[in-house]
């Protein structure tokens, strides 16, 4: 699939600010335990990074890659609602139970159409779980993701992310299950974005989008007005697919 969008959602940017966070730190409560520099040992160094600093070429966009359409996730804009509904609280759960797909994992063997279809399907449906809070739901959703991105090739060390969304769902640390969920949605897509997969890739970026649409378009119907609609556009995804 060629394109030039280079697509980014709320969750690849909280997750990139939650990396950037917890990098932060841990240098800074590394820095009390080192040790400072002698003179001598400043003489010798700042010539080798005055050195490295000269030799780094400046950025080229010529050079830069399209990293191609991303998994797309409703959840911002379920904000969005949350944003613009300010005089009706919906009731997410209901809403998952209005439109989440009860399916068994096990039934399926085709690789090629049904499995990535209906994965991307449960990972919209994991999101929408998120947000209504309810674990019970999302450790459904996060087994049926896990079985059917086994059945994929994903390897059981990269399906780990799935207990950890469990186990912080069980717990109630729902800030962690977002981003326990988001990294666990990655390591799929790093699967199947390999050549062999690519077909793989674009049906559960589709089923997936659309999944999210259907909730979205759920809560819109029912609380109907030209701010609400405006939320369901997509221009740039539709025309990147």
């Amino acid at each position: 699939m060629t394109s030039t969008l280079h697509f980014r959602r709320f969750a690849g940017s909280l997750f990139v600010l939650f990396l950037l966070c917890a990098f932060s730190c841990a240098v800074c409560s590394a820095q009390p335990n080192q040790q400072q520099p002698t003179k001598s040992q400043k003489g010798q160094t700042e010539p080798a990074q005055k050195g490295e600093s000269a030799e780094k070429a400046p950025f080229d966009p010529t050079k830069a890659k399209d990293a191609g359409v991303g998994m797309p996730t409703p959840y911002d804009k379920f904000i969005a609602l949350d944003q613009v509904l300010t005089k009706t609280k919906v009731d997410w759960p209901q809403v998952f139970r209005k439109v989440a797909v009860d399916i068994d994992p096990d039934k399926f063997t085709d690789k090629d159409v049904a499995i990535p279809m209906i994965l991307g399907v449960r990972i919209a449906d994991g999101v929408m779980a998120i947000k209504a809070k309810d674990a019970e739901l999302l450790n459904k959703c996060a087994s049926d993701i896990e079985k059917l991105a086994k059945k994929l090739g994903v390897s059981d060390a990269d399906l780990g992310r799935a207990r950890a969304v469990r186990a912080a769902a069980n717990k109630g640390e729902w800030l962690k299950v977002f981003m326990e969920l988001g990294f666990f949605q990655q390591d799929i897509m790093k699967k199947i974005d390999e050549p062999e997969h690519a077909t793989h890739g674009t049906l559960l970026i589709v089923t997936g989008w659309m999944q999210g649409a259907r909730y979205t378009t759920t809560v819109v119907d029912d609380n109907y007005s030209a701010e609400t609609s405006n939320l369901l556009r997509e221009p740039l995804l539709a025309k990147a697919l």
